[in-house]
């Protein structure tokens, strides 16, 4: 053989920088951008050319509208089930004998079969009216607590009490 296995590879090695050298020189600028550019569209860039940049922002436009509509399309999924789920859960819970208008076992099915319709009629027909009452403080139920001294009758036992002891 003329060349040693070394040689070759050095050969090759020099024709391979030969070419990007070439490149380099056709391009006139190292810019990995338009490179990829090239390497996408199939093209040559020339300078002052736009339409591979502008190809390149129309395609990510689209990917981000597609995100978007994603995204919508599962919020509008999202908020019926939840609703669903919450009038579910509301009607379970609920004293069997504060429902109105239908019995419960009929509302918890009608929540399950007619899905967003069923939830909207338990809020508006079926779920048990708050009480209007006094108890300004929020929180769960149960019996009101007194305001004052004077309307709590332990407080007014208390006082008969101690005022008889001490008689």
């Amino acid at each position: 053989p003329l060349l040693t296995a070394d040689e070759a590879r050095i050969i090759e090695l020099a024709s391979i920088y030969a070419r990007a050298l070439d490149r380099l020189a056709r391009h006139r600028v190292c810019d990995p951008l338009r490179w990829r550019l090239d390497a996408v569209s199939g093209g040559r860039s020339v300078a002052g050319n736009v339409a591979h940049v502008e190809l390149d922002n129309r395609r990510a436009r689209e990917r981000v509208f597609a995100l978007i509509e994603g995204a919508q399309r599962f919020i509008l999924i999202l908020i019926p089930v939840a609703i669903t789920v919450y009038a579910l859960i509301d009607a379970i819970t609920a004293p069997r004998d504060d429902v109105r208008s239908l019995p419960k076992a009929l509302w918890i099915f009608l929540i399950v079969i007619l899905w967003i319709g069923g939830a909207v009629l338990w809020f508006f027909f079926g779920r048990p009216q708050r009480s209007k009452g006094g108890d300004s403080g929020g929180g769960g139920g149960g019996q009101l607590r007194p305001q004052g001294p004077d309307d709590d009758p332990d407080f007014l036992a208390d006082l008969d009490w101690k005022k008889h002891k001490g008689n």
